[in-house]
């Protein structure tokens, strides 16, 4: 992942928590595949609110990353 995604995720979708994007980052790698990864990117869309409008699209940004991790 580019240092500039690193930051853009950092900052809009975990709350400019670094620790909180890493920790999330090692738990999806830990993952076997997209269905398993699925509720953990609903429950960290919840607690970031990542359905609000100005976040939207880096979410779906991050989602395509994670999902390209599995293909």
């Amino acid at each position: 992942m580019a240092i500039n995604d690193r930051l853009l995720y950092t900052y809009d979708l975990f709350g400019k928590d670094n620790n909180a994007l890493n920790a999330a980052l090692k738990q999806l790698n830990g993952l076997s595949g997209m269905d398993q990864a699925q509720p953990m990117l609903e429950e960290l869309a919840e607690k970031y609110d990542w359905t609000d409008e100005e976040k939207a699209d880096t979410a779906m940004s991050l989602i395509k990353l994670v999902r390209r991790r599995y293909l």
